[in-house]
């Protein structure tokens, strides 16, 4: 966003320079044509012997500084010509080799994103799995721990996705179910703590969407939300339908986020944690742009942070 009016300040600086180069050459141009018209007028006055032998020897100079000065002029022209095209040629290769990099950087971003949500996944698995066997709720925690494993391979599947195999298909699901789930295993990770994390509202018509990358996107945010409130602090999922979609809000009583970093927050690797990766809320963003949504923070009535995404009913 900074880089426009730099790019504008030199084109003007350029296009200042050439016009005082053309201001140059005209100027040398007309300098060496005056001398050389009184060069071959003196020099015909004082050859000739007569007026029409006077006449002929004008226009005799005359074509020579014509025909010498156009030879000049179409080297020069196909020397800029050449100059040119060596300069498309060069630009052309700058710019393959900046979308190149450009693509491999997106995937190594894409490929952090991954491991950070199966990171997530993977602390919940983990919870799961060392409680003790003689727990009453053994058997419900195997199969939360089974849960998780499903979704650590699909959120892995991902990977995929960044070498262009392509990825899990939208359809025609329970929001408010998926939300649910999400939230119950977000509940927890370790950042979640001892947060009080409620989900309000419901939705009637089924949404378009991928299941995987919904739950990430949930569990993502109540994440960000628990280690923003220390694990103790309020978490509220509220979701309710809308003219354009279906509302999802995440609202915490954190500190909630400043003004200043609110137009970054979502951009990767940028993090105000002392262990953060900054892959979190950017996963979110792309989760949500894939389903042609979009994600963005404001105040919540609770005293924090509200993070609101736009899922479209259809895709």
């Amino acid at each position: 966003m900074e880089e426009t009016p730099s790019l504008q300040i030199g084109s003007g600086a350029h296009q200042g320079s050439g016009l005082r180069h053309a201001l140059w050459v005209s100027g040398a141009y007309l300098v060496a044509a005056l001398s050389y018209a009184w060069v071959a007028a003196w020099w015909a006055s004082a050859t000739a012997r007569t007026a029409p032998e006077r006449g002929g020897l004008e226009r005799g100079a005359v074509l020579a500084w014509v025909v010498v000065t156009s030879g000049l002029l179409l080297g020069l022209l196909l020397r800029h010509h050449r100059g040119r095209q060596r300069d498309a040629a060069l630009l052309a290769r700058m710019e393959r080799a900046v979308m190149v990099n450009e693509q491999r950087a997106l995937a190594g971003v894409m490929a952090a994103s991954t491991a950070h949500d199966a990171n997530n996944a993977m602390t919940v698995l983990l919870a799961d799995l060392t409680g003790s066997p003689d727990d009453p709720d053994a058997g419900e925690r195997r199969a939360e721990a089974l849960a998780c494993g499903q979704r650590i391979m699909e959120i892995l599947r991902r990977l995929a996705v960044t070498q262009g195999a392509g990825g899990d298909e939208a359809r025609s699901v329970d929001l408010g179910r998926l939300v649910q789930e999400a939230v119950d295993a977000a509940r927890r990770h370790p950042g979640v703590g001892d947060c009080q994390v409620r989900v309000v509202g419901s939705l009637d018509a089924p949404v378009d969407a991928v299941p995987a990358l919904v739950h990430q996107m949930v569990a993502n945010l109540v994440i960000n939300a628990g280690e923003a409130t220390g694990g103790a602090g309020t978490i509220e999922v509220r979701l309710q339908p809308g003219p354009d979609g279906a509302h999802l809000e995440v609202h915490d009583d954190g500190p909630g986020v400043p003004m200043e970093r609110r137009q970054t927050l979502f951009s990767s690797m940028l993090t105000t944690k002392p262990d953060g990766t900054g892959l979190g809320l950017f996963s979110v963003r792309v989760c949500a742009q894939v389903h042609g949504g979009r994600v963005d923070v404001g105040d919540s009535d609770l005293g924090g942070a509200c993070f609101r995404v736009l899922l479209p009913q259809r895709r």
